[in-house]
Formats: structure tokens, C-alpha cells, sequence
């Protein structure tokens, strides 16, 4: 009995009892990739006839090139000893799972190695490139967040900022909010403990006498000494693109939002007017109206875009007044909770189930959420049918997922 493509797999059991043997797995590939008929892969053939199949080897024969051919020709399954079944298993727990699964909890789920269940993760958030791409329209809210370890569990992290804090006191590079705050903090540590505070600073002549002659300049070079004793930013900068929800005067939803998520260098100096402005005409549309926060990177918002809202939350600034959550109602509110509501959901998904990813590798991760929001409204079924779909379009190789080397450097660029 052939099995349809769009089987209603309500649930993960329902998944593996239905695709319960290879052969299975390999008609409802060829359902969905090919409608039933399988198609002659080799250049300049697509010959859909008469293709002879071997059930030892799994594969198809062409009838007119004569050239062997699989369902996982072409696919992310290309190369792969994992049964389908098992493939199957991890892309409905990615599609499906809210916050995502791990690659460790993978592993324990379908039986096979931590390196087998990584690789077929990325393999999978690789299918996924093209979920951050497209043209936003009418009400857009943008924010921008940092992804990151967090210090209180990376020991190690913790005590190399403690140890660059401390160096750059002794060079006297501290910028002068950033001493006051310092001063400030030793002062109210010394009245509450009645010890002084052991941080001091030190004369460079001093610091100088044990620093060898060839490295003398270097060092006595301001810049270049600042440039080599910046504070330790280990963070990842993410700027989100949300698309409201549209709805007409019956409250009937007319068109559904839709989210973008963009990585955007690795210092704080990296949100910027010059960086973000090419990146928001590129996804946004003219006729669009921008609502953000008061961060200086929107400052030219208003001069592309039909009508730029911003909502300061704490204090005045300049001719806006605060806005403490939100101002008016329906399609017209202003606010930017929507695309705060989405920062909570995601350091959720990072913390609780990943804990940490490079940031070589952090455009997956963002395509992967990105990709159950934007599909939020579909069943489990429905996501499952969609991300496969994906995944049969291009081939992945192992050298492909591992991107280019994340020396994760801790100046700024």
C-alpha cells in the first residue's frame, strides 16, 4: 500500500509506526519527492519512465542513461548510513520541539553517536537557509539583543574578564564613565566591609621597568595599547525583523507575520547606523512603518521608510516622550513587545537546551527558530511535511556545515 505524502502524523509515535521499515521510508520519499514515479536524476535526462528498482542495493536504474540513481540522490540524506526512519525522527523534533532539541538528547533518542546526531542536526538547520529571507511589510518592529555564555557558568570566561579588568586599570585605559562607575562601586564596597579595595592603579613608568626594550614601543603607544587591552565582549549581536499580524474590521486574521533574525558582528560598536540601515532596506519595504527603541542605530529610520515610531520606555529623550509598554490599540499600537516577546523565547532556547553555539554556526540556529515561528499556525504534520520538503532540495556535505573557523577573538573588529 502506498503512503501518501501528506499522512497526518499527529504525533511522533504515529511517525514510526506507520514508516516502520526502510522500504516504507523510501515510497513516501519517492510520493513526495518524485508523485509516485521515479525520476532519472543525471543531467540533461529526467527520464521518468521504466526506471528499474533494486531492492538489494535500494537504488533505481535509469532506463535511458543507465545510470544509477536513489531517492536520497540530491538530498541531505546523500552519503548517509542512518536509516531513514531515524531521519525522519530528528527533523520532527526540530520542526516540532519549541525550543528545539539538542544534539545530545538526539543522540539518546534515536540510538546512534553524538557525532552522527550533530551532524545530521546541522544538516538539518542547513536546509533551513532561506527561512531568514524575504520583504516585510506594514507595521515592523525591530530590536536588537546579545547572545552569549553567561558568567555565573563559564568559570573560566568569568575570571579572563576579572583578569583584563584589572589590566586595563594598570594602563590607565579605562573611559572616564567607566571610572566613575569603578570608583563608585570600591567606594561602596569599602563602606560595607570596612577593607579598601585591592584594585589600584599603576604609574606606566613603573609598569614599564620590566617590559623588554623590543616591546617598549609597542606598548607606549596609546592606541595600540588600547587596541590590545579593549574590554572582553563575548557576546553575539542579533537584530530581529518582525512583521505584525494583520487583521481586518471582523478580527478575522488577514495575513501572518513574519519574523527575520540576523547576526550582526561580535562587539557592541557593531549596531550601528552604517551597518543597520543596508540591512533594513534590503527586507523591509518602503511603505513599511518602523517602530523600535531609542538606540542611536535608528536615528536615519525616518528619512527611508513611510513612518518611524519609537518607543522610550524609561525616560525622556529628545522631542519623544516614555512609553511605558505600549500607546493606543489594534493595528496602530505602539509598542515593540512582539519582538521582545521573541528575545524571551529565544535566550530560552539557548540556555536551556543548546547553552551555547559559535558564532560561525549561530545563522542555523536563527534560521531554525525562525523557521517554527514563521510556520506557528500549521499542525505537526504540516511543519513535518514542510521542513523535509527542504531538506530533499539540495545536498549537504560535511565540509559545508562546518563553516568558516571562529577564531572567537575577544577585541573588537
Amino acid at each position: 500500500m502506498l503512503l501518501h505524502p501528506m499522512e497526518n502524523f499527529k504525533s511522533i509515535v504515529r511517525l514510526i509506526k506507520t514508516l516502520n521499515t526502510e522500504e516504507k521510508c523510501i515510497q513516501f520519499l519517492v510520493d513526495l519527492k518524485w508523485n509516485g514515479i521515479p525520476t532519472c536524476s543525471g543531467e540533461n535526462c529526467s527520464n521518468p519512465h521504466n526506471n528499474n528498482y533494486n531492492v538489494d542495493r535500494k537504488i533505481f536504474r535509469c532506463s535511458k542513461c543507465q545510470k544509477n540513481f536513489s531517492v536520497k540522490t540530491g538530498t541531505i540524506f546523500q552519503g548517509s548510513n542512518v536509516p531513514l526512519i531515524d531521519w525522519f525522527v530528528a527533523i520532527y523534533e526540530i520542526a516540532n520541539s519549541k525550543r528545539g532539541i539538542s544534539s545530545v538528547a538526539l543522540s539518546e533518542k534515536i540510538d546512534v553517536s553524538y557525532k552522527t546526531a550533530l551532524s545530521m542536526s546541522h544538516k538539518i538547520k542547513e536546509a533551513l537557509d532561506d527561512e531568514n529571507e524575504g520583504t516585510l511589510f506594514g507595521i515592523v518592529e525591530i530590536d536588537e539583543t546579545f547572545a552569549g555564555a553567561k558568567l555565573n557558568r563559564d568559570k573560566k570566561l568569568a575570571y579572563k574578564i576579572y583578569k583584563r579588568n584589572l589590566e586595563r586599570i594598570h594602563w590607565g585605559l579605562e573611559g572616564k564613565k567607566e571610572k566613575e562607575n569603578r570608583l563608585k562601586r570600591e567606594a561602596k564596597y569599602a563602606k560595607k566591609t570596612g577593607k579598601p579595595s585591592t584594585q589600584k592603579e599603576s604609574k606606566l613608568e613603573e609598569l614599564l621597568k620590566d617590559v623588554p626594550a623590543y616591546n617598549r614601543p609597542l606598548i607606549e603607544d596609546k592606541y595600540t595599547r588600547n587596541l590590545h587591552h579593549q574590554k572582553i565582549h563575548y557576546k553575539k549581536n542579533i537584530v530581529g525583523l518582525i512583521e505584525r499580524d494583520i487583521y481586518n474590521s471582523d478580527g478575522v486574521l488577514v495575513k501572518q507575520g513574519k519574523l527575520l533574525l540576523k547576526k550582526m558582528g561580535r562587539h557592541k560598536a557593531d549596531i550601528n547606523g552604517i551597518n543597520m540601515m543596508p540591512l533594513l532596506k534590503k527586507h523591509i519595504d518602503k511603505s513599511a512603518k518602523i517602530m523600535t527603541d531609542g538606540h542611536p542605530a535608528y536615528n536615519d529610520v525616518k528619512n527611508h521608510f513611510r513612518k518611524h515610531d519609537v518607543i522610550i520606555h524609561s525616560r525622556e529623550k529628545g522631542d519623544y516622550t516614555p512609553i511605558l509598554y505600549s500607546e493606543g490599540e489594534g493595528n496602530d499600537m505602539k509598542t515593540t513587545n512582539h519582538i521582545e516577546n521573541i528575545w524571551c523565547h529565544f535566550k530560552k532556547m539557548e540556555n536551556g537546551t543548546y547553552f551555547h553555539f559559535s558564532y560561525r554556526h549561530t545563522d542555523k540556529y536563527l534560521n531554525e527558530f525562525a523557521f517554527r515561528y514563521n510556520n506557528r499556525s500549521l499542525t505537526n504534520s504540516q511543519r513535518f511535511s514542510k521542513l523535509l520538503g527542504k531538506c530533499l532540495k539540495k545536498n549537504i556535505t560535511n565540509e559545508e556545515i562546518r563553516g568558516t573557523i571562529d577564531s572567537y577573538s575577544y577585541m573588537a573588529a
